[in-house]
């Protein structure tokens, strides 16, 4: 929110510096920021939407072309019914209605990089409608809300256009890619809101095997949608939409800075003309004029039918989906699990980014999830007599430890299971626990109780006459730090348990070793 106040000063009393100054308000400003989004995924099909060619950013220019794709006289599109199958998944993870009856449409507008001189689209009749993307807390908004979605459509990606010298330079191996475009309600208000909502929307169909997500790559594209409203709701400027946006940052700043500008016009009385815009980095600039539907001469293309889509198709693509995000954040956050937020947003993340590298047709139920991977582990753990207290440093070292040395889960379950029950019987302490677990991850093959033995760990190996000798050896070489502790400073006694872990390999708990200390002290 914006707010202008305007006034003007006037003087009280007689005048001159005895006066009195007044600020008289003449008339105030609340500007309200009001912001929709459209967004554009490319699918992660295994060929384009209407033809056989094969989509891949990283081909040389112009090497995965067909006649439809440049457009050739005669050619005509034959629907790819992968991309419809990753639309469908799309709309069922954003909680929209699959439409009984979905057609195609074409958009009238000439760029080089288009060939045909149209787009086809769906503005009639789209593959789904009245959908709802629900940010919460832990998305990053102050408040949380639900994002209405009112439609999302199939069509055509464009080619790339680039310059050089006095050269256009056209690269057609992008067009004709398959794309869903989602359209949301403007019910978003502030540049927070929409950065989560992007983030979020990325995570879900990263998530759903529907696209990878690639910002850079421009597999996802965003278009922002930004107007003022009052304090009541009442619009107070026309719609402006900037762009392309590739990254968070320039959707949050390109946001504000768009903002800011409608503010300042209409705060000077003067229009905000409806345009499409740009982005340089630091301020929106003027493209061209907005185009009314009107100008793309919308119309039926007359060389696709009307689809009818049986409710027994929209089950079948519900039940191959796997668990969306929210779901998985929901069950890893409460007990047994117990992950910080973070943490559980990394294995989702991490997870994400496995469904959505290959294409539909390649995808299986059987690939390695550290998700999955988490569940199994800590429901075995507790299965064979392991504490919900030491169930939680399953995921959470999963995440910070594993996760350092590996990408993937862990293939051996009985392995991983069996370091925590040692943990959990006192065979061995945290500490050793750890240094295991990097040895796994590492690509020991042993059992647990062989590394144990190999590497003299098992903390009733070790006696307690060992312990007070090796505490009294510390004590010797660090009498500065005892004279602190004698004087009052018991913080400084953490220096002294570290030293004694560390002569001991941490093969005792650092409980007992701080009581042996404090003991020896005294």
């Amino acid at each position: 929110m914006v707010c202008y106040l305007v006034g003007y000063l006037v003087t009280g009393g007689t005048g001159g510096t005895g006066g009195t100054w007044l600020f008289v308000y003449d008339y105030v400003h609340m500007f309200r920021l009001k912001l929709g989004l459209e967004i554009h995924a490319q699918l992660n099909a295994g060929r384009k939407l209407f033809s056989p060619s094969i989509p891949s950013p990283h081909a040389l220019p112009n090497t995965r072309v067909s006649f439809f794709d440049a457009a050739l006289p005669g050619t005509q599109p034959i629907l790819d019914w992968n991309c419809v199958h990753l639309g469908m998944r799309a709309a069922l993870a954003l909680n929209a209605r699959v439409q009984p009856r979905f057609a195609f449409d074409r958009k009238h507008y000439f760029y080089p990089d288009q060939p045909s001189g149209y787009q086809i689209t769906q503005k009639h009749f789209p593959l789904a409608r009245n959908g709802v993307l629900p940010l919460l807390k832990r998305d990053g908004v102050q408040n949380a809300l639900d994002v209405r979605i009112e439609q999302i459509q199939l069509e055509q990606d464009t080619g790339r256009t680039s310059y050089l010298d006095d050269l256009t330079l056209v690269d057609l191996n992008r067009a004709n890619t398959g794309l869903i475009e989602l359209v949301t309600k403007p019910d978003m208000r502030s540049a927070a809101e929409a950065v989560a909502f992007v983030k979020k929307l990325r995570l879900i169909l990263k998530s759903a095997g529907v696209c990878t997500g690639e910002m850079e790559q421009g597999a996802l594209r965003v278009d922002v949608n930004v107007s003022v409203m009052d304090d009541a709701g009442r619009d107070l400027s026309s719609r402006c939409e900037i762009k392309n946006l590739f990254g968070f940052a320039a959707i949050k700043h390109s946001i504000m800075a768009e903002f800011q500008r409608q503010c300042d016009l209409l705060a000077r009385n003067e229009v905000v003309e409806r345009d499409t815009r740009g982005w340089d980095g630091k301020n929106t600039y003027k493209l061209r004029s907005k185009e009314e539907a009107a100008d793309y001469r919308y119309f039926p293309d007359p060389d696709l039918p009307d689809y009818v889509v049986p409710n027994k198709v929209i089950e079948s693509v519900r039940n191959q989906m796997m668990p969306m995000p929210d779901t998985l954040l929901d069950k890893l956050t409460s007990k047994p699990f117990s992950l910080s937020n973070a943490d559980a947003y990394t294995l989702v993340e991490l997870d994400s980014g496995l469904h959505s590298r290959k294409p539909i047709e390649e995808s299986s139920s059987s690939d390695s999830s550290l998700t999955a991977f988490c569940v199994t582990a800590v429901q075995e753990f507790l299965q064979r007599g392991g504490s919900e207290k030491n169930a939680k440093l399953i995921g959470k070292w999963l995440v910070n430890i594993w996760l350092g040395i590996r990408e993937s889960a862990p293939q051996n379950t009985n392995q991983f299971v069996d370091l925590f029950l040692a943990v959990d019987s006192n065979e061995i302490t945290t500490t050793t626990a750890k240094m295991l677990l990097k040895l796994l991850a590492n690509g020991y093959q042993g059992s647990i109780a062989d590394a144990v033995k190999e590497y003299d760990l098992d903390t009733s190996a070790h006696s307690v006459s060992e312990l007070s000798a090796v505490c009294k050896q510390v004590l010797d070489e660090n009498p500065s730090i005892v004279a602190r502790i004698k004087s009052g400073k018991r913080n400084a006694i953490m220096v002294l348990v570290g030293l004694v872990l560390k002569e001991t390999q941490g093969t005792f708990d650092p409980k007992l070793v701080r009581e042996e200390i404090d003991r020896t002290i005294q």
